[in-house]
C-alpha cells in the first residue's frame, strides 16, 4: 500500500506470478483547487477511497486472504495524515490474516521500481533525496540527507508534465518483495 502524498496505490503481489492486481487513485484536482495538497483533505480522500482500492485489489487477484503472507506500506517520507491511512490499512490486514507487516521507505521504492541504479535523485512530492546503491544487485541503500523541498517539488511537477499518468505500480512490486 502506498499513500504517502496525493496518490494512493494498493496491489497484490504473488511471488510466483508477480504483480497480480493493482489499484490506484490520484487526488489530482486538489492542488488545482487549493494551490497545493492539503494534508487533512488528502488523508480524508485516501480514507474514502481505501476500502474500494483494497476490495478491488484483492478481489481481482487469484489470491484469497488466507494466502497473504505479509502486508507492507510506505511509511516515510510523506504527509503524516496520508501515511497514517495506508499504515492503518496495512496493519489491519496483517492482523486480520495473522501475518507480518513491513514498513518501506517511500523514496527507495521509487528507485527500486526501475530495477537497479548506482545513484538516483528522487523527487516525490515535497521530498527530494539522493539514493545510492539500491535495486536488484544491492541489498541496502544509502539515503543521503533530504535536499531542498522546493527543488524536489519543481522536479516532481516537471516529471508529471512530461508523463502525466506516472504510475506507482513498479514501486508496489518492490514493496511486496521487501515484505
Amino acid at each position: 500500500m502506498e499513500s504517502s502524498f496525493d496518490d494512493a496505490c494498493m496491489a497484490v503481489y504473488y511471488s510466483q506470478l508477480g504483480l497480480v492486481s493493482s489499484e490506484s487513485s490520484r487526488n489530482g484536482a486538489m492542488p488545482l483547487r487549493h494551490g497545493c495538497v492539503v494534508p487533512e483533505l488528502a488523508a480524508q480522500s485516501h480514507l474514502h477511497q481505501a476500502n474500494h482500492r483494497l476490495t478491488t485489489a484483492v478481489c481481482f487477484s487469484v489470491l484469497v486472504l488466507a494466502a497473504i503472507t505479509s502486508a507492507a506500506c510506505t511509511v516515510s517520507p510523506g504527509l503524516g495524515a496520508a501515511v497514517e491511512v495506508g499504515l492503518s490499512l496495512a496493519l489491519a490486514l496483517s492482523s486480520l490474516v495473522n501475518r507480518r507487516y513491513s514498513a518501506v521507505d517511500h523514496t527507495s521504492a521509487h528507485v527500486a521500481a526501475i530495477g537497479w541504479a548506482m545513484a538516483a535523485i528522487v523527487a516525490s512530492g515535497y521530498t527530494t533525496r539522493v539514493i545510492g546503491g539500491i535495486g536488484a544487485q544491492c541489498s541496502s541503500a544509502a539515503r543521503l540527507p533530504q535536499l531542498d523541498d522546493a527543488m524536489g517539488e519543481c522536479i516532481d511537477k516537471a516529471a508529471r508534465a512530461i508523463k502525466p499518468n506516472l504510475a506507482m505500480h513498479g514501486s508496489l512490486a518492490y514493496i511486496a518483495e521487501a515484505a
